[in-house]
């Protein structure tokens, strides 16, 4: 496994920049290892949207999407920080990730074709699809949100390198993570998440294919290392671990058998036999 986690290490807070009016309150702070966003305990959705970001990055990193570089760090109360609003930030671990110089996506096919890793929609679309994300673009279209693409300037002159960010509302839409989430019909969950209109142009059928081959090779024990070593403060027992790790590692079962019917209807998926057929 190559995860970016680890590789930047920063320490601790010097102080806090600004506080985002997000979902999560995110707060751009200043570390020992320069700018970053932090996301923090006492945030108004809860421990699980911490927990839902730190091992959907990991699991983005494993399917081979550039990610922010990230780790979890303990905020102490004497950094005094603060929440959009003045909501007071509680001491413990947090979620945090390097900042990296570029913008959020203006909807414009412009900026899609400036990238240089453009077969990456394909894959954020089938990613978004495995982590049943509802907060980039959901099946049903009632929440359409491009603030959550990520336009990076780490790439060639006048080119843009798409990051995927932000996995808070992966698995549970936001809501708190139980044992009921390996249910059969999460899954088995047939829609499409993260295809906006603009993105149908790039979906890349052979794309496609290599990813559902890269769902087909993850494990079980894939996903007990991607979901390890989650701070206990952040509240999820083992039951409920246990299963994530199942539907995890079921849901990409699933989808590497499903996905090229839904995205490439006109093709048929590489290595779907009559016999999984039958058991889906």
């Amino acid at each position: 496994m190559n995860y970016r986690e680890g590789h930047w290490r920063p320490t601790h807070i010097r102080r806090q920049e600004v506080a985002l009016k997000t979902g999560t309150m995110a707060i751009r702070v200043q570390t020992d290892q320069g700018s970053a966003y932090l996301k923090a305990m006492g945030n108004p959705e809860g421990p699980h949207v911490l927990v839902c970001d730190l091992v959907g990055t990991r699991l983005a990193d494993w399917f081979g999407l550039p990610t922010f570089e990230y780790e979890t760090i303990r905020v102490d109360a004497a950094y005094g920080l603060t929440f959009f609003e003045d909501g007071e930030v509680e001491p413990g671990p947090a979620f945090i990730t390097k900042y990296d110089p570029g913008d959020v996506w203006s909807g414009t096919e412009r900026q899609l074709a400036q990238l240089s890793n453009p077969d990456d929609i394909t894959r954020l679309v089938v990613f978004d699809t495995w982590t049943l994300n509802c907060d980039r673009h959901s099946p049903d279209g009632n929440r359409i949100n491009r603030n959550n693409i990520y336009l990076s300037e780490d790439a060639p002159p006048g080119n843009l390198l798409l990051r995927a960010m932000d996995h808070s509302h992966c698995f549970t839409c936001g809501r708190p993570l139980t044992p009921r989430l390996n249910s059969i019909d999460r899954v088995r969950d047939d829609k499409i998440y993260g295809l906006f209109p603009e993105f149908q142009p790039w979906v890349n059928c052979q794309i496609v294919v290599q990813a559902a081959q890269k769902l087909g090779s993850f494990t079980k024990q894939d996903a007990e290392l991607l979901t390890q070593a989650l701070p206990q403060e952040w509240d999820v027992d083992q039951p409920t671990r246990e299963a994530l790790v199942q539907f995890l590692a079921s849901r990409a079962s699933f989808l590497s058998a499903f996905i090229m019917n839904k995205l490439c209807p006109a093709n048929k998926p590489v290595g779907l036999t009559d016999e999984t057929e039958s058991n889906l």
